[in-house]
């Protein structure tokens, strides 16, 4: 496990990722960090019961570019069926179109337990799931203040009308603690 503190303007949180159970998920999400491409990623999407449109609906903070990184290139997916990771209250996730279209600049935070998250969740029609691989150690309180911020702004899909933060919160700095 290796672990990695992100600085905000609203404070800290450090995300804790499995290496060992989640090796491609993990490992992405490290090498951005290292990388300093977590720079380009903001808070920009807090998702609840009362503005998700997808059933069953769920709690989560996203966190995704806010523009386009160069050379990052997708990973394949890794299920949670073969991680061993659930989606419960902390965990961190690749959030993801089809399979395989994943990135570690593209991550969640789930608010409370997820389980329609996993694989064989009812969440998506494909049945495998997002890919867990980390936890939030600290900074929860930071999370939840994030995804407590007001949601007005322009959503690039409808289903998620009134999920966008009207002021996304960059990533200030990424910490890889060793």
């Amino acid at each position: 496990m290796t672990a990695v503190r992100l600085a905000t303007s609203l404070g800290t949180l450090t995300i804790e990722a499995d290496t060992d159970r989640a090796p491609v998920s993990a490992g992405d999400f490290l090498h951005h960090a290292e990388h300093g491409n977590l720079a380009h990623v903001s808070f920009l999407r807090a998702v609840d019961a009362d503005n998700d449109q997808g059933t069953p609906p769920i709690s989560i903070l996203q966190a995704a570019p806010i523009q386009a990184v160069p050379n990052c290139a997708p990973i394949a997916h890794e299920s949670t069926t073969e991680t061993g990771l659930r989606h419960r209250n902390g965990t961190v996730s690749l959030a993801r179109g089809e399979p395989g279209t994943a990135s570690g600049l593209t991550f969640f935070v789930c608010l409370g337990d997820q389980s329609a998250l996993d694989a064989g969740g009812a969440r998506l029609p494909d049945g495998l799931g997002f890919a867990a691989f980390g936890a939030v150690t600290s900074g929860m309180d930071v999370v939840r203040s994030l995804h407590a911020r007001p949601r007005h702004g322009s959503a690039p899909v409808d289903a998620m009308e009134g999920q966008i933060l009207t002021d996304p919160v960059p990533i200030l700095a990424a910490q890889v603690l060793r």
